[in-house]
């Protein structure tokens, strides 16, 4: 047989072709790679050998035979394990396919997510995917500010209350006739002294003076927040010494009433000084009605005086 091929006909005519083979592994990084070998497969990585006819079969190894058909060249065997080699490989490649998507959970099937969980944040230890909501531009809606209108008011009544009893008028329903004082002077008991802001001149009358009335008229309406008096005759004769408030009557209650028909009762102290009460009415009337006084300290003296009247207010 030249070139070291014998070729024989059997009975079933068939063409039987001995051909001194041997193959070796191409495949890089296997430890068979280039080493001959009469096998069709490598022992290692499982990969077709590529054949190399004619070469020497390792020792202990025997000539390979092969059997073809008829009409198939024998210079073709090298052809048919190369196509055999890439079907091997083809289909190695779609069994790697599949057991990736299985194991990493690609796909949409049941087959895909089989005994692998398709969720983050599990005992996987895949972090959850991070999510950010949609933006959304939010375009405040337009108000229009109006500027009230400033008026001009009169101010006059939210001012601070101030005394107005010196612009007022008194009279009363009994007075006390004139008397002398210590040095012999003349001493009136008019209405009006309750209106001078001096302690020292009053206005008195007879006796106790229950039910007697001191009425005061102001120049106009005005609003009073409170109203007081000096509920006796505050005074000491500059000659005698005498003490007029401990020798006469007492005022101990008031009532004041006023345009609108409320009244407010005061109580008085025993002191000679101004004893103010608080209220809340506008008025240009203001009416003191004696209610109540206590015994004179000298039964030579039995008047019921008052030194002083308050008026505070805004008009």
């Amino acid at each position: 047989m030249p070139g070291g091929t014998s070729e024989a006909r059997p009975a079933g005519g068939e063409d039987v072709v001995e051909t001194l083979l041997t193959h070796a592994c191409h495949t890089d990084g296997c430890e068979h790679q280039g080493t001959s070998t009469s096998e069709h497969w490598c022992p290692t990585c499982a990969l077709p050998n590529d054949p190399i006819p004619g070469a020497a079969p390792p020792p202990g190894q025997g000539p390979a035979k092969t059997t073809r058909s008829k009409g198939w060249a024998s210079q073709l065997g090298g052809q048919e394990t190369a196509v055999m080699a890439v079907a091997v490989v083809v289909v190695l490649a779609v069994v790697v396919l599949f057991s990736t998507r299985g194991v990493l959970g690609i796909g949409s099937g049941p087959a895909a997510s089989e005994g692998y969980s398709a969720t983050y944040g599990g005992d996987d230890g895949l972090a959850a995917p991070v999510t950010e909501p949609p933006v959304t531009e939010s375009i405040p809606p337009v108000t229009e500010t109006t500027t009230p209108e400033t008026t001009t008011s009169d101010t006059s009544d939210t001012g601070p209350p101030v005394e107005l009893a010196g612009d007022a008028q008194a009279s009363a329903s009994a007075t006390a006739s004139d008397n002398v004082d210590g040095a012999g002077d003349q001493t009136t008991y008019d209405a009006a002294n309750v209106l001078d802001d001096d302690p020292s001149t009053a206005w008195r009358v007879e006796g106790n003076g229950r039910g007697v009335t001191l009425t005061l008229t102001l120049p106009g309406p005005a609003h009073l927040t409170e109203v007081g008096l000096i509920p006796g005759y505050a005074k000491v004769d500059p000659v005698s010494g005498d003490d007029r408030f401990t020798q006469e009557r007492r005022i101990t209650e008031v009532r004041w009433r006023f345009d609108d028909q409320t009244s407010v009762t005061q109580d008085l102290v025993d002191e000679p000084e101004m004893q103010r009460t608080t209220v809340d009415v506008d008025t240009a009337t203001v009416v003191i009605e004696i209610a109540a006084a206590g015994p004179p300290g000298d039964p030579d003296f039995d008047y019921t005086a008052i030194s002083d009247v308050s008026l505070l207010g805004v008009s």
